[in-house]
């Protein structure tokens, strides 16, 4: 099992304490209420849906309160010839509190999951939201297992090695850059600009490999939480071109289970399994197609290994060829 593994499964623990039981209740109350309301107020949640979604593909739990945020904006700029769908659906939102206490929920459970993250790559857990969680048994050994699957990757020796890099100053305003800008190493998308002043690849290398496995931690709670990895056999899968090799490694896929698509839009991360065998895919860009008799979906990426034992000690990490 790899860090995706356990990150699911912290997911799934976190789906029953009381964060977890207080974010459902409040997304199922709003969703159940402006599904059930007449056409145009059920296009309206559908727009704010959508914009939801999209936002959870890359932001997870914040998505909520990233979406909410844009469609407030967007009123309140000086805009000319504003599109009224958008205007129409941010005046829902703002007008009724039930959105505002959904966005406030996904930022706080947002923030825990981060907490999480942070708590387990110092390895000390002393801050009472954290505490707090570890009164349920299954969320306390989710934690301490993610937090081995961690160390057994190697990320945290190469980061005790190279300490003195992660304190510079450059290096702290990197990773506040790439923040700031939805920067996800490996992934495809290029590098803001100002990027290399100041650093030697090194240590942009080595601020990436941690960035990149916050990214999947966040990305596997998410999954895990509400149970949308999309998971296909390899019967489903129609071509593939894939690195046979234990790095990170860029990837497509074309499959042809496309309602898993349309049911779960937010889902970016699969798990194709072969009998006992499975790897993960985290997907970058994807192409829906709908043909006469079959549709099909292509999907291109990153192949995460299934094994990741030392992987981020290595000198080289990723495969960037597709062969």
């Amino acid at each position: 099992m790899n860090i995706l593994d356990y990150s699911i499964l912290l997911g799934k623990a976190l789906n029953k304490s009381n964060a977890g039981k207080k974010i459902k209740e409040v997304y199922h109350e709003l969703s159940n209420k402006y599904n059930d309301e007449k056409s145009a107020i059920k296009k309206m949640y559908q727009n704010y849906n959508h914009c939801v979604e999209n936002e959870c593909s890359r932001n997870h739990f914040y998505g909520w309160i990233i979406a909410y945020e844009k469609f407030l904006n967007y009123l309140e700029k000086n805009i000319q010839n504003k599109d009224n769908s958008f205007v129409d659906t941010a005046k829902l939102l703002k007008e009724n509190e039930e959105f505002k206490n959904m966005a406030d929920i996904s930022k706080q459970m947002g923030a825990i999951v981060e907490l999480i993250f942070d708590s387990v790559i110092r390895a000390k857990y002393d801050e009472e939201c954290i505490l707090e969680l570890f009164k349920v048994f299954k969320v306390k050994n989710a934690i301490k297992d993610l937090q081995i699957a961690i160390e057994r990757s190697g990320i945290k020796m190469y980061m005790i090695n190279n300490a003195s890099l992660l304190a510079d100053s450059d290096s702290t305003q990197y990773e506040r850059i790439a923040r700031e800008n939805n920067y996800i190493p490996y992934m495809g998308r290029k590098k803001p600009e100002m990027f290399a002043s100041g650093l030697n690849s090194f240590t942009i290398d080595l601020i990436d490999r941690i960035l990149f496995i916050k990214y999947m931690v966040l990305l596997g709670v998410f999954n895990g939480f509400w149970n949308i990895t999309i998971e296909l056999s390899v019967e489903d899968i129609l071509e593939e071109k894939i690195n046979s090799n234990d790095l990170i490694s860029k990837g497509f896929i074309s499959h042809k289970r496309i309602e898993n698509e349309l049911i779960n839009p937010e889902a970016w991360l699969y798990k194709i399994i072969d009998n006992a065998d499975y790897y993960y895919f985290l997907a970058n860009e994807r192409n829906l197609n709908f043909g006469e008799n079959q549709g099909k979906c292509d999907v291109s990426g990153l192949i995460y290994p299934k094994e990741d034992i030392g992987l981020y000690e290595k000198e080289v990490l990723t495969e960037i060829k597709i062969q």
